[in-house]
C-alpha cells in the first residue's frame, strides 16, 4: 500500500468468481461482477456511488469489452484454441476482467473520503475537548537520557 492519504487502492478489491459460463454475454458478466465487487467498494469508500453503467469493463489487454449482438460470448476467445485442421478445441482457465473506473468518479470519491475523514477526527477532537479527556498528538517525539559519569547515551 502507498503511504499517504489514498492508503488503499484499487487492488484491494480484488474478487475471484467462479463459475463464470463461457458463453456468457458482457451485460450479464458486468453485472454479475458487479455483484460480486460492490460490497468491497461500498466498504472501501463508505457507500459512495458507483452506477454500474460508469464503470467500464476491460480484458487482461485493456480492450473494453462491450455488448455485442448476439448477447453471448464475451470472453468465449479466452477459452478456445485452434486444434489440428483449424477446429476449435475448448480449453478450461481463469482471466482477469478489469473494472475501469472513470478518473472523474476515482477522484471525486477519494476527495469526499479525505472530508468524510476529516470530519470524523474532527469530531472525536471535540468530544474529547467536551468530555475533558486529554487529547494525545497523534505523533510524539521525544528523547530519553540515561547518564553514567562522562558518557551520556541518547535512545
Amino acid at each position: 500500500m502507498i503511504e499517504s492519504n489514498y492508503a488503499h487502492q484499487l487492488q484491494d478489491l480484488i474478487e475471484a468468481v467462479d463459475y463464470i459460463p463461457v458463453h456468457i454475454g458482457a451485460d450479464t458478466l458486468k453485472k454479475t461482477l458487479y455483484s460480486a465487487i460492490i460490497h468491497k467498494w461500498n466498504r472501501w469508500t463508505n457507500n459512495f456511488p458507483l452506477p454500474i453503467d460508469s464503470i467500464i469493463m476491460r480484458d487482461k489487454l485493456w480492450v473494453i469489452l462491450n455488448p455485442t449482438f448476439p448477447y453471448r460470448d464475451a470472453i468465449a476467445r479466452n477459452f478456445f484454441k485452434s486444434g489440428k485442421k483449424g477446429a476449435q478445441i475448448f480449453k478450461s482457465g481463469k482471466i482477469i476482467i478489469h473494472f475501469h473506473i472513470p478518473n472523474e468518479i476515482y477522484n471525486t470519491m477519494l476527495e469526499q473520503r479525505d472530508r468524510d475523514e476529516s470530519e470524523a477526527e474532527k469530531r472525536v477532537r471535540e468530544e474529547q475537548i467536551r468530555n475533558n479527556k486529554i487529547i494525545v498528538p497523534d505523533f510524539v517525539v521525544g528523547a530519553y537520557f540515561y547518564a553514567s559519569s562522562n558518557i551520556a547515551l541518547l535512545i
